[in-house]
């Protein structure tokens, strides 16, 4: 069965039918629901892709900055754990650092990095922010120049965006990617969504 389709048939029993109300006690309806979220994201195509690019990285690539941590992170971390790179996450919200598997996490803007992290990081890493949670069109332009001044000479960053007609599409982002001559990585037709290359 086809991810998407499995996750939409999810989606209508619980909003139309209250499904998880119904058939599961309270206590059980977060961790449930965490379970498969978790599950469905690390499906998804686009997912795969990022994966694929993190199993391949160069050894030199080895300082790794990212943006943006939840439960379905985890994998992911986990892939960049056993290729020994040395990771910092960032987010927000100081609550998310339990999913960032005993990684540097600390609680911070990403349009408002460290003046520490000065061409620090090989690569940065920054995965469906835009459009869901960040949607300031000057706060992503002002989150990308930092991005890239945190960037060594010969580091880059890879940008995830929601395509038109998803739920967390933002047009601004697209448009600040273009103006700071951004090359578009790939193109997850199945999942609507794009990767995208700065350096």
């Amino acid at each position: 069965m086809n991810i998407y389709f499995f996750e939409k048939i999810i989606y209508f029993l619980d909003k139309k039918f209250g499904f998880f109300k119904l058939f599961l006690p309270l206590f059980l309806r977060k961790f449930v629901w965490n379970k498969i979220e978790t599950f469905l994201v690390n499906h998804y195509a686009d997912r795969k892709f990022l994966k694929s690019l993190l199993e391949r990285l160069p050894k030199d690539c080895s300082n790794i900055l990212w943006v943006g941590c939840r439960r379905y992170n985890k994998s992911e971390f986990q892939i960049l754990l056993n290729n020994d790179k040395k990771v910092v996450v960032i987010d927000i919200d100081p609550y998310v650092e339990r999913f960032a598997l005993n990684l540097d996490f600390y609680s911070m803007d990403v349009s408002k990095l460290s003046q520490d992290w000065t061409k620090k990081f090989d690569l940065i890493v920054m995965n469906g922010v835009f459009g869901d949670g960040l949607n300031d069109a000057n706060i992503q332009k002002q989150a990308i120049s930092e991005m890239k001044r945190c960037i060594t000479n010969s580091g880059f960053i890879l940008i995830g965006l929601n395509g038109k007609g998803h739920p967390c599409f933002s047009a601004s982002a697209f448009e600040a990617l273009n103006d700071m001559n951004s090359v578009r990585l790939a193109k997850i037709e199945e999942a609507n969504h794009f990767y995208y290359i700065l350096k």
